[in-house]
């Protein structure tokens, strides 16, 4: 059980990975101000009635639970923006989750669904929903499972008035190229160009041989030439560690879990495959990476 004794003034709870399994009615007395609560990776059964007073509520992970109803009062949530419920056991959603008055972003993923309220469809601020490994029958689970745009574009279906005219773009995180950086010549006549060229050359050594580039690859200077090769590993190193954050979602997934401009390892998602590396840590792809090219 989540024990809570006073009232608290916090606007952040993150309590995961831990074996929770009742929440107090009194909750929403003793912490009225949340705006973001983390219950993901507990046993919570059921939300109490007094949870939807929450009314400072925008964001709720509730994944990998043991959910099986929500509270007639979750619609009350009225600045909930983003809910993750899912890997869950929820059989069904209240009627008028639509009609809340700020929804964007619904993961409803791996439950046990038979139907989506048709609510959803008259949405004017829903975004994104996933209703993927459900049992639905309403949308039929084919839409589902095609993505967010499918479901919406059903739901909406099913509420023509309420349609809207623009449709989310699927673009989600556009590549931006950056700045290459300028070559310069080297100076061959200068003591340290000799230096370099002698240290190169020997093959008594190989420690003192880190890089021999072929004959007229570039005309960079060997010094400078290392320092971007190493920044190339460097590159790597961040990237793939950065590129946890999404690895094995779908796009609909990444955009659920991701704003724009927002993949750092303090915002990794708290999943089953993220929690085998420690934030910041890089996978096995630069494992191997490295030890390909720079056994």
């Amino acid at each position: 059980m989540l024990n809570i004794s006073t009232v608290s003034f916090y606007e952040k709870l993150d309590v995961t990975f831990n074996s929770i399994s009742l929440i107090p009615p009194e909750f929403s007395v003793y912490l009225p101000h949340l705006s973001y609560i983390d219950f993901s990776h507990n046993k919570i059964a059921f939300l109490p009635e007094s949870f939807g007073y929450l009314f400072h509520l925008k964001t709720l992970l509730i994944s990998n639970n043991r959910l099986r109803d929500l509270p007639a009062t979750f619609c009350w949530l009225i600045r909930l923006e983003k809910v993750d419920l899912s890997h869950n056991y929820l059989y069904q959603l209240p009627e008028n989750l639509g009609l809340m008055e700020c929804l964007q972003y619904l993961n409803v993923n791996y439950n046990e669904l038979e139907s989506l309220p048709m609510s959803l469809g008259k949405s004017k601020t829903l975004k994104l929903i996933l209703a993927i490994f459900n049992k639905c029958k309403n949308p039929p689970q084919q839409i589902c499972n095609q993505g967010s745009d499918s479901v919406l574009a059903y739901l909406r279906k099913q509420n023509p008035k309420e349609l809207k005219k623009k449709i989310l773009s699927q673009n989600n995180f556009p590549r931006v190229r950056g700045g290459a950086l300028e070559s310069s010549p080297s100076n061959p006549h200068t003591a340290r160009a000799h230096y370099i060229q002698t240290q190169t050359n020997s093959l008594s050594n190989t420690l003192r041989t880190p890089l021999r580039p072929p004959i007229d690859a570039t005309n960079l200077p060997p010094d400078e030439l290392v320092n971007r090769v190493v920044g190339c590993l460097y590159g790597a190193a961040i990237s793939d560690a950065i590129g946890l954050c999404t690895e094995f979602l779908i796009p609909d997934e990444c955009h659920f879990y991701y704003e724009k401009g927002q993949l750092s390892y303090d915002r990794m998602v708290k999943d089953k495959h993220r929690t085998k590396w420690i934030p910041g840590d890089w996978t096995d792809s630069f494992d191997q990476m490295v030890s390909k090219y720079c056994d």
